[in-house]
């Protein structure tokens, strides 16, 4: 069983403002919808692809710090480089205001970060919405995905952003699917593996995924168990083998 086949128990239901066409970002819309989170995606479409063909998530947020909005929007708007079977149908870029209306509180201290990300967080900070809408052509059906799909592109941290939008006690619904692949010297100032920041700010939150892509050199996030059956994935830049993890039901 591929992983497209195991999330494929268990779709969502299409939401109904997707369904309507395009509109100006909605907060609460967005985040009603089950999420994919990707810290540090750098140009990794990979996640986004199994959770279309498995209709199983309809929106995307990709964060990282050292991908300007130029070079990703470039690379969507391209034929070749952006999402397969996909074009933009509208987009809008954000500000702080539009995700955190009320502001936010860390729950990690600034001042403790440390390590070598400053050399690699090159991006001017940005938020920059989008809705690809399938291509209406050959071979695009409803087997390729979804009819429209919404993303969510963040210049910035990938803890302090899992953090403002999901960790902040304010209904958010922690996401779906996280990806969590560490990068070695990859310019991450944590891990996103077993033990470091991410996991224990959405476990200090009760903000804990359904589900984990873990990448065959990171370890899981403590409670996960591997998906039976699910086949593991190459992806990413190196091509690490991904499992899909799932959150072990509480006794």
């Amino acid at each position: 069983m591929s992983v497209i086949d195991f999330l494929s128990e268990n779709p969502e239901t299409y939401p109904e403002w997707l369904r309507a066409g395009p509109r100006k970002f909605d907060r609460t819309e967005f985040f009603s919808m089950r999420t994919l989170y990707y810290p540090g995606f750098g140009d990794d479409g990979q996640p986004v692809r199994l959770c279309a063909r498995a209709h199983a998530a309809h929106a995307f947020v990709y964060v990282d710090y050292g991908v300007s909005q130029k070079v990703i929007s470039d690379k969507v708007y391209d034929s070749k480089q952006g999402f397969k079977g996909y074009k933009v149908e509208t987009e809008k870029s954000l500000r702080e205001g539009d995700l955190r209306p009320n502001g936010w509180n860390p729950h990690v201290d600034p001042s403790k970060v440390t390590g070598t990300h400053a050399n690699f967080a090159t991006a001017d900070p940005y938020a920059w919405f989008v809705v690809l809408r399938r291509k209406d052509c050959e071979g695009y059906d409803g087997t390729h995905g979804p009819q429209r799909l919404a993303g969510l592109f963040v210049g910035g941290d990938g803890i302090a952003t899992y953090d403002a939008l999901f960790c902040q006690d304010d209904g958010t619904p922690a996401p779906f699917l996280v990806v969590v692949q560490d990068h070695g010297s990859g310019g991450n100032w944590d891990k996103f593996g077993r033990g470091g920041k991410l996991e224990q700010i959405a476990r200090k939150c009760e903000a804990l995924p359904e589900h984990l892509l873990v990448g065959e050199n990171t370890k899981p996030w403590k409670g996960y168990i591997e998906c039976e059956g699910a086949v593991p994935e190459p992806g990413g830049q190196h091509g690490h083998l991904r499992q899909l993890y799932s959150r072990r039901p509480e006794r």
